[in-house]
């Protein structure tokens, strides 16, 4: 997330070093304005043109403006798989680090907060070596707040707990058990008996092409009620299964079923 960005061309000064903020999300809106290509209609680019930033000034972070014209100071950074799952978020000189593999790893905290930057603009910790989030609980708690209400905004997707690892997790023994799948027409359906943990939603995932070496699966979100899940599958599925989340964030599913030929 911290790599340099080197960019020569006309109206560039040769030598320039600037410490302001970019993304390579901001690459295509600033070829936009180069090129004085048409802006695509009713899209939101997550990008900045630094057109301004290149040809004016490189080190005035005040020449970098969002659509609505406010000067950016924010830049979200979203990764929630892996092994080292997680969002941050770079906000003026400082970076929360929001972690989503810290459940049940008292070694590891829900957030970090860095200061890489001074005031001036000066490095102070880059290499992120002193996690300040205990000394400023406040500026933690509101950049926190901020990004995960980014987060809710892009309806981003956040991983779920796997109660099935060998770690002992809180409430790994309340996740509800899978009951059989049920079909009826294009309806299909999926019991299940909750052991502790509400079920809070579910949904049925499908593909169209199960066992081909580029087999894709899809979405969609199920019914939920009375111990059961129902959805209707769609037209030319041959695989799917329902996924079931409960209210600790736990997902279990059920078994895939393979249909023989779309159906």
């Amino acid at each position: 997330m911290r790599v340099p960005l080197i960019i020569a061309g006309p109206g560039i000064k040769q030598g320039a070093e600037t410490q302001v903020l970019a993304n390579g999300l901001d690459v295509y809106p600033t070829i936009l304005f180069w090129t004085r290509a048409a802006k695509p209609q009713d899209v939101l680019l997550d990008g900045c043109d630094l057109s301004a930033l290149l040809t004016g000034n490189p080190t005035d972070a005040t020449l970098v403006k969002t659509a609505n014209g406010d000067v950016r100071d924010t830049i979200l950074h979203h990764f929630p798989h892996g092994s080292a799952a997680g969002s941050s978020l770079r906000q003026g000189g400082y970076k929360l680090l929001y972690n989503y593999d810290q459940v049940g790893k008292a070694a590891k905290p829900e957030v970090e907060l860095y200061r890489l930057y001074d005031a001036k603009g000066t490095r102070t910790d880059i290499e992120e070596q002193t996690d300040l989030a205990a000394q400023m609980p406040e500026k933690a708690k509101a950049m926190k707040t901020l990004l995960l209400a980014e987060l809710e905004a892009m309806a981003a997707s956040r991983p779920y707990l796997n109660p099935h690892v060998s770690e002992a997790l809180p409430n790994q023994d309340t996740v509800c058990k899978p009951g059989k799948l049920k079909r009826q027409g294009r309806t299909v359906s999926l019991s299940f008996t909750e052991r502790g943990a509400k079920v809070v939603k579910s949904y049925l995932l499908y593909t169209r092409n199960k066992g081909e070496r580029a087999e894709e699966w899809f979405r969609v979100e199920a019914s939920l009620g009375n111990g059961r899940v129902s959805a209707e599958l769609p037209k030319g599925t041959n695989g799917y299964l329902f996924t079931l989340i409960d209210e600790h964030n736990y997902l279990t599913s059920s078994t895939t079923t393979e249909e023989k030929g779309a159906q």
